[in-house]
């Protein structure tokens, strides 16, 4: 049996945070879009809940995590898991707005870059957005599957840029920190064009 090393990392009480059922709310593509094709990587995985994960020894170290809706996070969650994944060297893919929220407030870019440590911008329209990938990425564009907003976009802070909207504002991205490695996607999901 091959071992699984791949976890989709989901979060009950950030449901409560976005809209549902109206065709263009980030759960449909963050955790339905996955969940209805992640079968097709052919790779043996795990999907856990963010309590999971945060409970010491619950959840054995993972070479990659997905990150889908950990849109809410508090200040205590947000310290746990970038412990969890620096100690673990782990690869961690960031999806659409992680940590948008605290409890007490948000949405805002500055609680997504307070997490992740990277610039990041907001923009406040319904859209779906396309990227272009540069080569080496195994397909050279992705579309978010559904028209949703608000978005958000890296600005500074990260080491490499793999994939930019049509007017070149990063949109993919990717960098290191304390043995980590980090992308960040502003897609919710990334279905090719």
């Amino acid at each position: 049996t091959t071992p699984a090393e791949v976890c989709i990392v989901s979060d009950t009480k950030s449901t409560y945070y976005t809209k549902h059922n109206a065709g263009d709310g980030a759960h449909l593509s963050l955790i339905g879009e996955l969940a209805r094709r992640f079968n097709e990587t052919a790779v043996p995985f795990r999907h856990v809940l963010l309590a999971d994960l945060l409970q010491k020894g619950l959840v054995p170290p993972q070479k990659f995590y997905i990150i889908t809706n950990l849109l809410m996070l508090t200040g205590l969650e947000r310290k746990q898991l970038m412990e969890r994944f620096e100690e673990e060297k782990a690869t961690v893919l960031w999806m659409y707005a992680p940590g948008v929220f605290f409890p007490e407030n948000g949405p805002s870019a500055a609680n997504i870059q307070n997490l992740l440590g990277i610039g990041m911008k907001m923009e406040v329209r319904n859209m779906a957005p396309a990227i272009a990938l540069k080569d080496g990425w195994g397909v050279k564009s992705a579309v978010n599957p559904n028209i949703s907003g608000p978005w958000f976009f890296p600005q500074d802070g990260f080491g490499e840029v793999i994939g930019t909207m049509s007017d070149g504002v990063p949109a993919l991205v990717s960098w290191e920190k304390n043995g980590a490695r980090h992308y960040f996607s502003t897609l919710m999901y990334r279905s090719e064009e």
